[in-house]
């Protein structure tokens, strides 16, 4: 099971981002238009232009 994260703009959905396998519980969006994602699956994911572009793995719990 795929979650997705939908990227609104002018109550337009623009990007709808796919991988994490649960909940997406934290965002963090940086300068360089890079997107942190944080997951009760235990992952971050880091995006760029729409594309998961780095999973990081090896947490104990979820990622807040």
């Amino acid at each position: 099971l795929c979650r997705t994260l939908k990227l609104w703009k002018n109550g337009e959905c623009i990007n709808t981002l796919r991988g994490h396998e649960s909940s997406v519980v934290s965002l963090l969006v940086l300068p360089d238009d890079h997107i942190l994602s944080g997951s009760t699956d235990k992952t971050m994911r880091l995006w760029k232009n729409g594309e998961c572009v780095s999973v990081f793995s090896g947490h104990s719990d979820t990622v807040r």
